[in-house]
């Protein structure tokens, strides 16, 4: 079905509708048209309707929900932090979770976890006014872990963003853009979010991903050149007066290749970055 402007100008709520039935009914009509218009659409009628009208659009507003891009603040913190905060509810759970709970476990700065960690925990579930929610507990629990991901996901992020897929990096690319675009962010941070959204939407145990890595790494063909592997990393982070220092010391073999090298640094930098702040 074509969205007709004429009848979504006038009836912004009903054309809408009429183009999501379309579009869960598998008649192909294309996702991101669709989100737009829903945006359009609600930012247009929203100051429009009544009490009973809201009750009486409750279910299509709920399909609506599921299809605009929320104004969630998405996580962005690193894959590092990721594990760090879980494996530190995996030792213990405290009746309330501050600042001070995880940082220690993240070796990050109070004011980070303030204003990145908590918050998104508290937008993933995990936490409900900073207390550990039933979520958290099936989410530390290995057995569990998957599928309180995929659940978290679902609730999380919206049909616009799950429905680019994951599989391959054109579609990560998507992905990463859907992030820039319906969020105003940065490339940098998108990419953040991105590996977070990773995380749930296509969940591996820690465990299971270092393992299923090194045996592709043992299967490739050899070379001459070294990995990442091979070499040592010593950052250290030191700030004062609003300056920060960084001290970066990496020990590889000569026959390291570039793209190694390049990853090393990359890697670096980004726990610099979360150091600092």
């Amino acid at each position: 079905m074509a969205a007709n402007s004429s009848n979504v100008n006038t009836n912004p709520k009903g054309s809408l509708i009429d183009v999501a039935a379309d579009l869960l009914g598998g008649s192909g009509i294309d996702l991101e048209t669709v989100v737009d218009l829903a945006a359009s659409a609600v930012s247009g009628s929203s100051k429009k309707k009544s009490g009973s009208s809201r009750k009486k659009d409750s279910k299509s507003d709920s399909l609506i929900s599921k299809l605009i891009p929320g104004k969630t603040e998405y996580p962005q913190f690193s894959e590092k932090t990721y594990w760090a905060v879980r494996e530190k509810f995996q030792k213990s759970i405290p009746e309330k979770v501050t600042a001070s709970t995880l940082t220690n476990a993240t070796g990050l700065k109070a004011e980070t976890i303030k204003s990145s960690v908590l918050p998104a925990l508290e937008v993933l579930g995990l936490l409900k006014d900073s207390k550990p929610t039933s979520k958290l507990k099936a989410w530390i629990n290995d057995a569990k872990y998957e599928d309180t991901c995929k659940d978290i996901a679902e609730s999380v992020y919206p049909m616009s963003l799950m429905k680019l897929g994951f599989n391959t990096k054109a579609e990560k690319d998507s992905a990463q853009r859907w992030f820039e675009k319906y969020n105003g962010v940065s490339a940098a941070t998108a990419k953040k979010m991105l590996g977070i959204y990773l995380l749930f939407v296509d969940p591996k145990l820690k465990a299971s991903a270092d393992k299923k890595a090194a045996s592709a790494a043992k299967k490739s063909p050899s070379t001459s050149k070294k990995s990442s592997s091979d070499a040592s990393v010593d950052l250290k982070v030191t700030t004062k007066g609003g300056k920060a220092t960084i001290a970066l010391k990496i020990i590889a073999d000569e026959g390291i290749s570039k793209k190694a090298l390049t990853s090393l640094f990359t890697d670096a930098a980004a726990d610099a970055f979360d150091k600092m702040n």
